[in-house]
């Protein structure tokens, strides 16, 4: 458990800037900027990161609108050593980290900022796009909490001699669609860092504040069927029908549900039928999401959708693509030391009302991702005593991702999450508790 005076220490720390972090909330709410087009939002958040005295890379990991700002006491920062992430390869290989043995108590706080299309005349700058998943607050949160951890360090560097530390604060773009963080893990990025905790946290409609959080696995598949057109009057025996086989391979799909583990779910649309009715379908196209709780599973899942697809084909004499996108989401892998460590954290700052995830209900994110690579922590913060009624995604939530309340849990989330990223890098034992579990779940 963290020590009450350091415990303070953050709190004050988070304070003295409360009012910047609001401010960032705001403007990032504001200037909402949809996936893969974050610039405005990256910089923004980068150059406000430098001001506060860390390192900063602009773009980083081989993405454009991905960054890193780093600070370490005790140590040589990346752009001060030979193996500096700072400058990554031509292929965009993954930084590297300081010589074997040289380990530095790495904590680092994720950054969301792409927008969600689609509010119309809701949208601040008259866009269309919007943050009603509340990625302006979940960046300004992590702005926060760096900061507050970076300058707690920076007290306690003379009370207590030899501290060593790194604080990470790291841009993550485009989680709405393809996910960041999902190639940053593949190139091991997060790895590399050195990283011993990560932490990010969410708002959300539901009542309850939840920390064992559960992600899907999940990744989309297109498929295209390619069939002959004829007369569908004339000489309809011509024709091969490809909107048949499209309807064979979602009744296929359909009939798999029953058959399939709890927490699998498959859902489509057609996205192309035909031309015109009077004309055998000769060209069509489908789309699923596919999901599960384990990315193993998921596997399982894709090759039985898959074999639909090709029954399917089979018997309407069709031919098919299958087209799989490049990347996959990973299932939440919660690490217990940590969660603890972030509830004793939250309560310490008044948060007591904790749920259970329903797996049921569960989601999809790229931070599942990371929690493969490195030991990670996922909060949910809820707005539901706004008595709004909306959740994340719904126009409705709009109003609620910049309110006063929301402010108020920016620097609740903030504050806890310093606090237990200051218990990781000063605590080994609990550090060691955090990998040793991380570790066993491999």
């Amino acid at each position: 458990m963290i020590r009450n005076k350091w415990k303070d220490l953050i709190a004050a720390a988070e304070d003295r800037i409360a009012a910047a972090a609001e401010e960032m909330s705001t403007w990032l709410w504001s200037h909402p900027e949809i996936s893969d087009q974050e610039f405005g939002a990256s910089r923004y958040l980068a150059e406000k990161a430098a001001e506060k005295g860390f390192r900063v890379t602009i773009p980083f990991a081989g993405l454009e609108t991905a960054f890193l700002a780093e600070f370490t006491i005790g140590g040589e920062g990346f752009a001060e050593s030979a193996a500096a992430p700072a400058a990554p390869a031509a292929d965009h290989a993954a930084p590297a980290v300081t010589a074997p043995g040289a380990h530095i108590p790495t904590a680092a706080f994720l950054a969301e900022y792409d927008a969600l299309p689609g509010y119309g005349d809701l949208s601040p700058d008259g866009s269309g796009n919007g943050h009603a998943c509340g990625h302006n607050w979940i960046a300004a949160a992590a702005f926060a909490a760096a900061v507050s951890l970076k300058e707690t360090l920076e007290e306690l560097e003379a009370e207590l001699p030899g501290l060593r530390g790194r604080v990470l604060l790291i841009g993550t773009p485009s989680e709405e669609t393809w996910g960041g963080k999902i190639k940053m893990s593949e190139d091991g990025v997060f790895r590399a860092l050195g990283i011993d905790a990560a932490f990010e946290s969410h708002l959300s409609g539901a009542k309850g504040f939840c920390l064992e959080n559960y992600m899907l696995a999940c990744t989309d598949i297109i498929y295209t069927f390619h069939g002959k057109a004829s007369h569908a009057s004339a000489h309809p025996e011509n024709g091969i029908n490809a909107l048949d086989a499209v309807n064979l391979t979602y009744a296929g799909i359909s009939c798999l549900r029953q058959h399939l583990r709890p927490a699998s779910k498959m859902h489509g649309i057609i996205v192309k039928g035909g031309q015109a009715c009077n004309i055998v379908p000769d060209h069509t196209v489908m789309q699923f999401y596919a999901r599960a709780a384990k990315r193993d599973y998921l596997e399982t899942v894709i090759e039985k959708m898959n074999n639909c697809a090709r029954g399917a084909a089979l018997m309407t004499g069709c031919t098919v693509d299958i087209e799989r996108n490049r990347y996959t989401f990973a299932d939440m892998r919660n690490n217990g030391p940590l969660m603890q460590s972030m509830q004793e954290s939250m309560e310490a700052f008044g948060i007591t009302d904790f749920r259970k995830d329903d797996i049921n209900t569960a989601v999809t994110g790229d931070i599942g991702n990371i929690s493969y690579e490195v030991p990670s922590l996922y909060a949910i913060f809820s707005t539901a005593e706004t008595g709004n009624g909306a959740d994340i995604h719904e126009a409705g939530y709009l109003k609620v991702t910049d309110s006063d309340y929301a402010h108020g849990l920016l620097h609740t989330a903030a504050k806890s999450m310093a606090a237990s990223a200051l218990e990781i890098v000063t605590d080994e034992g609990v550090r060691n508790a955090v990998r040793a579990a991380f570790e066993a779940d491999a």
